[in-house]
């Protein structure tokens, strides 16, 4: 299975929810994973400040839980399909973490929205950006898992939100949110775009 993770806590964690097979566990770890994930990505276009980092990405700072995703979105990391489905992806954590009777199968008006949300893996055939086992690109990407009920559309939008994430690494310099191809355009004499896409 592919899984675009940042760190050893989430391999464990993967560990939790390919070994667990319950749709809780998977709802409620697959979004802590991908809250994890998505603080580091912004905190990679920060200044390396720990101190004033942690301020703002506290449980109860500006930044704690869901508004990491209209952050991201606003910074230009992801478009507006990935930014409801990572929307869509939190409301589903929390939905498990706080309804003891919730499944993939819920008729809750809320949840059913969510779920619709979930559209990363439509038109897709293979996992997007560049897959990469044991450090090596592995040439071909593999193909997306199927979706076939609720339980597996949340995983592989949840595993391709991850994905994009680790992508956007790729795209910016460190601690910055200046765009690499801009950067390279203007080194290169092209003239900047007016507005970024």
């Amino acid at each position: 299975m592919v899984w675009s993770i940042k760190s050893k806590q989430q391999l464990k964690a993967v560990g939790e929810i390919e070994r667990s097979g319950s749709a809780r566990i998977m709802a409620v770890v697959g979004g802590a994973i991908l809250d994890q994930s998505l603080r580091l990505a912004l905190e990679d276009r920060m200044r390396p400040d720990k101190d004033r980092r942690r301020f703002l990405f506290r449980s109860t700072g500006p930044f704690g839980g869901q508004n990491k995703v209209t952050l991201g979105y606003l910074l230009y990391m992801y478009d507006k399909e990935i930014h409801d489905a990572l929307d869509a992806i939190y409301m589903i954590r929390n939905s498990f973490a706080h309804n003891l009777e919730m499944s993939f199968d819920s008729k809750d008006a809320d949840f059913v929205k969510a779920m619709e949300k979930l559209t990363l893996h439509v038109g897709k055939t293979s996992w997007p950006g560049i897959i990469l086992i044991a450090g090596e690109s592995v040439g071909q990407n593999p193909p997306i898992d199927p979706v076939t009920d609720g339980q597996s559309r949340f995983l592989v939008n949840l595993k391709i939100a991850l994905t994009y994430l680790l992508e956007d690494n790729r795209t910016h310099f460190p601690h910055s949110n200046i765009p690499i191809q801009l950067a390279a355009q203007a080194s290169l004499g092209g003239s900047e775009p007016s507005t970024l896409p």
